[in-house]
């Protein structure tokens, strides 16, 4: 998942992270993908300060224009939950053998 990818408006002089439709090849990888893809998002959040977090984000967020950065990272925190537990759940069908 890359956090920044999701978010076009956090300007950022960093390279977007690699393709989206190389998944990682093992449970290892994926993992460390993800921890590398929040790094740099939070690095990025954390580089607004305080002040610019509760900014507005402005037209270059279209219709979230009016929202603030801190909602932005407050919806990439929920989205990586989200989607953390759904791999868990897979995880655990998985392990116990579970097939359609």
């Amino acid at each position: 998942m890359d956090f920044l990818a999701t978010a076009p408006h956090v300007k950022t002089d960093e390279p977007q992270g690699g393709d989206r439709h190389l998944w990682p090849g093992t449970a290892s990888e994926g993992v460390r993908e993800l921890a590398n893809d929040w790094s740099r998002f939070r690095n990025h959040v954390e580089s607004l300060g305080d002040d610019r977090l509760l900014q507005p984000m402005g037209p270059i967020a279209g219709d979230y224009g009016h929202e603030s950065y801190l909602l932005l990272a407050l919806h990439a925190l929920d989205e990586a939950a989200h989607h953390g537990a759904e791999l868990g759940v897979l995880r655990d069908l998985y392990l116990h053998g579970y097939s359609t």
